[in-house]
């Protein structure tokens, strides 16, 4: 959900929109998500729609670790025996 409110800052997004964009059922958990987003001032609400409120401070240091994040290598976890 992080990456694309990152990669679209001006879009207006519903929770739907977000839970799509996150890979959860709409109906699921991504209200809580998307509350405690609102919570921290990094998004703005307005009406059933939500804004990414680029000027937030942990918006650049958010994406500075989904950057630093993507630039890993997928690998398979070894699992203790």
């Amino acid at each position: 959900m992080l990456d694309a409110l990152l990669a679209d800052k001006e879009r207006e997004w519903t929770e739907a929109e977000l839970a799509s964009s996150a890979e959860l059922h709409a109906k699921g958990s991504v209200d809580v998500h998307v509350k405690a987003l609102v919570q921290l001032g990094m998004l703005s609400e307005s009406g059933l729609s939500y804004r990414l409120v680029s000027a937030h401070p942990l918006i650049e240091p958010l994406q500075n670790v989904l950057a630093a994040l993507d630039a890993v290598e997928d690998a398979e976890l070894k699992r203790p025996p």
